[in-house]
């Protein structure tokens, strides 16, 4: 991990590869390469824009730098390798990260003197005030290291402020707040400022025990919103389209393809539903839930760690994807047997995107989300797909994709809310009760792959163009049978199972015998279920009025879940 301090000299090299671009969103003495381990050649620091101003003890901590490397780069670079020495210094820099932040908090808590409730906490133990104070600690606990760099950039520079302008002490209070918001707006600050600073009071109020009543009132708060007003238009990550998901489908169903693995882990957090961060923390090995005779089924795993749970809990999250993509292909089945066979073990520490070793093996460091984003660029680059059809598309658009789809195909927001892990506050105990709330979803999610594989749906088509018509399959019409074989054979069918009956259905205006276990075609729905006893379906449901007898279909044929 490459630190470049502000007073280093200008013939420092930064080992940055060809056309990365390298943003930086404040001039923080220090600045981090996110990704050392390309093999590029090195550049002057002074060909990076980078505002660097006093020291250490004025300016918020070094924020993570972004860097988001073009398709074109990501395709002529191979998979992402690891050194020993990386993963080592990688580690190392993680732990030593959050202690960096806690000295921080640290520093603040002492500014903010008699205004923090932990302070006076800490100097009734008699503890020092310190990041390796266990009562700072103990607070910030249950926070992420992101969420710690975020709200303690937004503190320092306030308190940066405070000293700019003269200010003696860090008193806070709401006109000093308000002069501060009209202080950036005056300046053309970044937008996003004064509402990332009332994010980080409400976080300090909570952790820190600050005072802040009475801060927020309705002019800090219009300040705010007025700031927001010059932000730019959101840019959302792209959905893949159906072409480059059958692309990652057919790399993972390849165990000869170098790339296998990797498209692998992809297959699954998109059909998933997951974010690449979620994943990335999993230490189960997925499993397979397959139906009988090869006809479907789920992958799936747990979650511990992820991102929407509460602290402190261990409730797990499953994470289930269909078996059957936009294609045909074992993309789960193969990806298994190839973990496996590489002795990738979740448990072990080999997570699902584990990163390889240049000296051969795998690592129990698994890549970061940027670095995934970047690997699957790669892929579909080299697949075929041009640069600027990937521009937009990034970690963040394996999630997006099945529940944009589900979107375009009308499924129910309840449905693609309890897809995409999400619940409304009131229904946390009728989740906990239910046991397994993804079942309907998921049967929902299967319809809808299989209406892309038959290309009934076209999620990349215009809103004109989602839904198109497919001729019925064919259907086996029986002749009419006479009165009394009806009624004998309904008889029959009270003392045995699996005989004729009769029934309401109608075929072209005749009268159509159905047995237990035929195939019922409702030409409305274009559903095929299947008959039972009593006169209804497998599913519970009534015969439908436009529906027939089926005596074969395609492989393709969309089938009620419950009754197949």
């Amino acid at each position: 991990m490459l630190h470049l301090s502000s007073d280093a000299p200008a013939t420092s090299l930064l080992p940055l590869p060809p056309g990365m671009r390298l943003r930086c969103s404040y001039g923080g003495p220090l600045l981090r390469s996110a990704l050392p381990f390309w093999p590029v050649p090195r550049v002057d620091p002074r060909s990076v824009e980078l505002w660097v101003r006093g020291g250490l003890e004025q300016d918020p901590p070094p924020k993570r730098v972004r860097t988001e490397p073009p398709p074109e780069a990501a395709a002529s670079s191979s998979a992402r390798v690891l050194t020993d020495a990386v993963v080592l210094s990688r580690r190392k820099a993680l732990d030593e990260e959050r202690g960096v932040y806690l000295d921080g908090f640290a520093e603040l808590v002492r500014d903010f003197g008699s205004m923090s409730g932990l302070l006076r906490r800490m100097q009734d133990s008699g503890e020092e005030v310190s990041g390796r104070a266990p009562s700072l600690i103990a607070a910030l606990s249950g926070k992420s290291t992101a969420t710690l760099a975020k709200r303690l950039c937004s503190l320092r520079l306030l308190r940066r402020w405070f000293r700019d302008v003269g200010k003696e002490s860090f008193a806070l209070t709401e006109a000093t707040l308000f002069e501060y918001f009209e202080a950036v707006e005056r300046d053309k600050g970044p937008p996003g400022r004064p509402q990332a600073l009332r994010e980080a009071l409400a976080f300090a109020s909570g952790a820190l025990e600050l005072q802040t009543k009475g801060l927020d009132s309705s002019r800090v708060r219009g300040s705010a919103l007025k700031s927001l007003e010059r932000r730019p238009e959101i840019q959302q990550r792209a959905p893949l389209t159906v072409e480059m998901v059958a692309h990652l489908e057919r790399i993972a169903a390849n165990p000869l393809d170098s790339d296998s693995l990797m498209a692998g882990a992809l297959c699954f957090t998109l059909f998933g539903r997951a974010r690449v961060g979620d994943i990335r923390r999993g230490i189960r090995e997925p499993t397979l839930d397959e139906r009988s005779g090869n006809q479907g089924g789920f992958v799936q795993t747990e979650l511990l760690a992820y991102k929407t749970a509460r602290p402190g809990t261990k409730r797990a999250m499953p994470i289930v994807a269909p078996l059957c993509g936009v294609t045909a292909a074992p993309w789960a089945q193969t990806w298994l047997r190839s973990r496996a066979a590489e002795g990738l073990v979740a448990r072990d520490g080999f997570g699902l995107f584990a990163a390889r070793l240049a000296s051969g093996g795998w690592s129990t460091l698994s890549l970061s989300t940027t670095e995934v984003g970047a690997e699957l660029r790669r892929i579909l680059l080299a697949g075929g797909f041009v640069g600027d059809a990937l521009r937009n598309v990034g970690a963040h658009s394996l999630k997006a994709t099945c529940l944009s789809w589900a979107a375009k195909r009308g499924v129910a927001p309840e449905a693609r809310r309890l897809l995409g892990y999400h619940r409304t506050p009131g229904e946390r105990s009728t989740a906990s009760y239910s046991r397994d709330e993804l079942a309907g979803p998921l049967r929902e999610l299967d319809s809808l792959l299989a209406e892309v594989r038959a290309k009934t749906f076209c999620p990349d088509s215009t809103r004109s163009g989602y839904l198109r018509a497919t001729p019925a399959p064919s259907i086996a019409r029986s002749p009419s049978p006479s009165r009394s074989s009806s009624s004998s054979s309904s008889s029959a069918s009270s003392d045995e199972k699996g005989a004729a009956v009769e029934t309401t259905t109608k075929d072209a205006n005749e009268d159509v015998t159905l047995a237990v276990g035929d195939a019922v075609l409702n030409r409305d729905s274009g559903v095929l279920h299947r008959f039972a006893e009593g006169g209804r379906l497998e599913c519970g449901r009534r015969l439908p009025k436009n529906g027939g007898k089926v005596a074969d279909w395609p492989a393709d044929q969309r089938l009620c879940q419950i009754c197949w």
